[in-house]
Parts: C-alpha cells; sequence; structure tokens
C-alpha cells in the first residue's frame, strides 16, 4: 500500500508533511514523495520514494537559502515598508505567478499516479498547480496546508488579508486599500484557475475559490484547534503540529547548561534581514542572554559580539536546538512558531509576511507569545518582548502546551485521518492522462 505526497520543491512545505510521511511509513505504509530536485536528497535521506514534480520556477531545497532570484529580492525590499506594503506586493504576485505551466504539471502527476498507483495522495494546499492537476485528473486527495488555517479561508475573509494580527501594525485606511487587492487577486486567480481546469478536463467542477477551496477528501491543517483564534474553513481539519523526530546535535548537547537561553531564526528568506538579526543579538547583549542562533545568509560578523555560551551556525537542526532553548525569537513562521510550542516554549515574534500576523496574534491572545513590528523595534523592544516572554506566567502556559502537543502529535493525527478515509486502490482501466485528456 503506497501514500502519494505531493509538494513544492520548498523544505518549509515539505518538513511537516515529511512528518506525517513518517508517521505513514510506522503505520505500515510505502510512502513516494513527488516533488523537485533540489529536495531528492533530503526525500531519500528521511526513507522515502523520490520521483520528481517541478511545481514551479523556484526552489528553496535548503532552511539557510538567501535572496538569490529577483523575486525573492523584491519580496525582501518589499519587508522594509512594514506589513501592509509587504502584503500588497505579495496580493499582487498572486495575480500571476502562482499557476506554473498547468498543462505540464498535470501531464506530469497523471505518468506520477499511474506509475505510483497510490493507496491515498496527500498533496500541499499552497501547490495551487498540483490542487489543479489532481482535479482535472479526477484523482481523489486530501490537501494539507503547512500553515495557519487563515490561508484556508472562510467565506467571509479574503486569502491574504490580515483579518487575524497582532494590533498596531497597520492603520484602518491601509487595510481598506489592502483588503479591496486581496479580494480582486482572489477573484482574478480563481477564474484563471478555473478556466485552466475546464480546459484540462471539460467535465471538472470548478471551485468557487481557488484559494479556500477544500480538497475532495478534506484538508488537514498543521495547526491546533485550540490556538486558532479565527474562523476555520468548514471541511479543514486542524491535526496540530506536524513535528519532524529529529536527533540530538552533539555540539548543542555539550553546551552548558546555562539558563534561560534563546533560539533566534528569521527563516529561510528572512534571514537575509541583517538589521534584524542585529537589533536582535544588541538585546541579547543588554540581557546578557546566551543563544543559539540560525543566523542564515547574515555573516556571523555582522551580529557583534554575544554573550558566552551563545552558538551561531548557517543552519541548525531546528526541533534539537529548540530542546535546549528557554524562548524562541522569530519571524512567526509556522514551522517555527509550532515547533517552539510543542517544545514548550514562549515566542517572540517579528512577522513579516503572509500568515505570520496571524500566529503573532493567536500567541499573544493565548498569553504564548509577544508580537513585536520588526518595521519599528528597537533592542529596547526586543529587550521588554522577551522579558515578558521569560515571565512565570507565560513560561508555565507555554510549557503546559508544550505537553499537551506531545501527548497528540498532529503527524499521528493526520495519519490516522488518512488512512480512515483512503480508498482501496483503484483497478487498473484506462490511463489518467487519457481519463483527463491531457498530452503525455
Amino acid at each position: 500500500m503506497t501514500a502519494l505526497l505531493v509538494s513544492p520543491d520548498y523544505v518549509s512545505h515539505y518538513l511537516p508533511l515529511a512528518a506525517v510521511g513518517s508517521a505513514l511509513r510506522d503505520a505500515g505504509r510505502e510512502v513516494v514523495v513527488a516533488t523537485g530536485g533540489g529536495l531528492r536528497d533530503r526525500v531519500l535521506g528521511d526513507g522515502f520514494g523520490h520521483v520528481e514534480l517541478r511545481l514551479g520556477a523556484g526552489s528553496n531545497a535548503r532552511p539557510e537559502t538567501g535572496a538569490g532570484d529577483e523575486g525573492t529580492r523584491d519580496f525582501l525590499a518589499a519587508t522594509y515598508g512594514g506589513m501592509v506594503a509587504t502584503l500588497e506586493h505579495q496580493a499582487r504576485r498572486r495575480l500571476h505567478d502562482l499557476l506554473w505551466d498547468p498543462e505540464h504539471v498535470t501531464a506530469r502527476l497523471a505518468e506520477i499516479v499511474d506509475e505510483v498507483d497510490p493507496e491515498l495522495v496527500l498533496s500541499d494546499h499552497l501547490a495551487f498547480g498540483a490542487s489543479l492537476a489532481l482535479r482535472a485528473l479526477g484523482v481523489p486527495y486530501t490537501a494539507f496546508l503547512p500553515g495557519h488555517p487563515c490561508q484556508v479561508p472562510p467565506r467571509e475573509q479574503s486569502f491574504g488579508y490580515p483579518a487575524r494580527r497582532p494590533p498596531g501594525f497597520a492603520e484602518e485606511y491601509e487595510l481598506a486599500e489592502l483588503r479591496a487587492l486581496c479580494d480582486r487577486a482572489a477573484l482574478a486567480f480563481t477564474r484563471r484557475f478555473n478556466e485552466t481546469l475546464l480546459e484540462l478536463a471539460p467535465d471538472a467542477r470548478p471551485v468557487e475559490s481557488a484559494f479556500a477551496a477544500i480538497a475532495p477528501r478534506g484538508t488537514l491543517v498543521n495547526y491546533p484547534r485550540g490556538l486558532a483564534g479565527s474562523g476555520v474553513a468548514r471541511g479543514a481539519a486542524l491535526v496540530g503540529p506536524c513535528v519532524r523526530g529529529e536527533p540530538g546535535d552533539p555540539e548543542l548537547d555539550a553546551r552548558s547548561p546555562r539558563r534561560p537561553r534563546a533560539y533566534v531564526a528569521l527563516g529561510s528568506f528572512l534571514s537575509a534581514r541583517s538589521d534584524i538579526l542585529r537589533t536582535i543579538a544588541d538585546a541579547l547583549r543588554r540581557t546578557d542572554l546566551p543563544a543559539v542562533i540560525a543566523s542564515g545568509v547574515t555573516p556571523l560578523a555582522d551580529l557583534g559580539p554575544l554573550p558566552g555560551g551563545s552558538l551561531v551556525r548557517p543552519f541548525l537542526p531546528q526541533v534539537a536546538a529548540l530542546r535546549s532553548c528557554d524562548v524562541a525569537v522569530c519571524h512567526g513562521g509556522n514551522n517555527t512558531a509550532m515547533e517552539a510550542l510543542t517544545a514548550g516554549l514562549p515566542v517572540v515574534v517579528l512577522p513579516f509576511s503572509t500568515d505570520q500576523f496571524a500566529v503573532a496574534a493567536d500567541l499573544v491572545a493565548s498569553g504564548l507569545g509577544v508580537a513585536v513590528d520588526p518595521s519599528r523595534a528597537t533592542a529596547h523592544d526586543v529587550v521588554a518582548a522577551i522579558r515578558l516572554a521569560l515571565s512565570p506566567a507565560m513560561t508555565k502556559r507555554a510549557a503546559a502546551m508544550g505537553r499537551t502537543l506531545r501527548r497528540a502529535p498532529g503527524q499521528e493525527r493526520a495519519a490516522a485521518l488518512l488512512l480512515r478515509t483512503s480508498a482501496p486502490r483503484r483497478s487498473h482501466g484506462p490511463g489518467t492522462r487519457e481519463r483527463a485528456g491531457t498530452r503525455a
């Protein structure tokens, strides 16, 4: 019995999906991952089969990848303008770059499905080209959302609009213009999605919203229901954090257990915001707080001297590193935030883009974190946030949340739901490509 996982060639998307894959393998299923060549070695190293599937022009197969291509540089430039400027930039990009070569993707997925003949298919919700292809092919599949549930927005919300956000990040007039832009982007993208779907499969059923559409076998969300403060789309199941297993790190394990200690990371692309990492480093010096820092593309020399007992590497085994720390300081990426909570750590969030504002708002509302606007942050602000996060009340709540999440791991819940809803393998009949009307 085989499970097919479909992932874009981005490590941040693949990691929680891989955690579900490991749970499926533990349940006796063979796991094959369809993704780009950049992730091939990682997929094979995780013990899964790999088949080549290119879903877009971009790739980010390592967590510390920096601002190498023009699109990433444009995104980083937008982040200097704050929340609204960044989200406006992302909304405009959604008008034209979310469906990459849909005929090729559909034809290739048809080949993969015919070759693998999977019992179940789990596809990244944000890989919209794969979702379109699977619908065109008539392949029953389950979607997996690696981020916050706001990325499967209920009817009254708009994809990309920060309906859930910490206070003080924008003025109302700016938000009205942003909402209108997000609405236009959603309508335009859904129109293009449906037009392409019907070109590939004239008998297919159009979707009401390409961003909010629930997969035929449901949509699983990498987020705990008890933390979600905003509405959740009907048909989406919040399974909880899907956190990969990770062995210890000799250098981390050998370091002095001086307490407390901070874990600092800004994720794949945002590690290029050296100015923010310098502000955090300044705050660490002011509090004499040792830290474990994933510096990404920012050179160590840019951070200046750090408190004794600190460790800096471009990339760290994040799950293992968090186990050795007491507070996380990050951008609010869902992987980092969920892995920190699973480790029982409070979180200081400096959100920049996408769903990071919703993650930050949920952490603040639940008393599990503190939000700081990175476009205005001073070292003094970060110091105050770290001290609040390390207060007895917040550390106690975070520890309790960690125990709850570890008792019911999201990947195990996801695997159980998938196996419960999976269908027997289809009998061999007309090939998938012929059924969908696509070209080989």
